[in-house]
């Protein structure tokens, strides 16, 4: 299943002092969603979706189509090879002060089950 978002106007101006996520131009977003409706079927549509993903992602990257980042709702972590690549996949350069507010106001780790988990 694919879903297509389109990202214009007052959401796509460039605000990057107010927001840690960047990507703030105008852009059209592709997710591709994985689904069965049978078990039998999760562990290949999965793979296709993923397949598809690196696909797409190679192809639009040479031709300078790609922002540099995800929208960390949608991100698939499978293909990062840790949680601070997942971050910083997302947040860019922010990455570290998102960690460091994450910090400042959560200092027992209450949200410890963040996703992408920021500890």
């Amino acid at each position: 299943m694919f879903s297509l978002h389109q990202v214009r106007g007052p959401s796509a101006a460039p605000r990057a002092h107010e927001s840690i996520f960047k990507p703030r131009e105008p852009h059209f977003m592709l997710e591709i969603l994985g689904y069965a409706v049978t078990p039998e079927k999760h562990t290949e549509s999965e793979a296709w979706a993923e397949r598809l993903s690196a696909e797409l992602e190679k192809a639009a990257s040479s031709s300078g189509a790609l922002l540099p980042t995800a929208f960390v709702s949608i991100y698939s972590s499978a293909r990062s090879k840790s949680t601070d690549d997942w971050v910083k996949k997302v947040y860019g350069d922010s990455a570290g002060e998102l960690r460091n507010l994450k910090a400042s106001f959560d200092p027992e780790n209450l949200f410890k089950l963040t996703v992408p988990s920021l500890q």
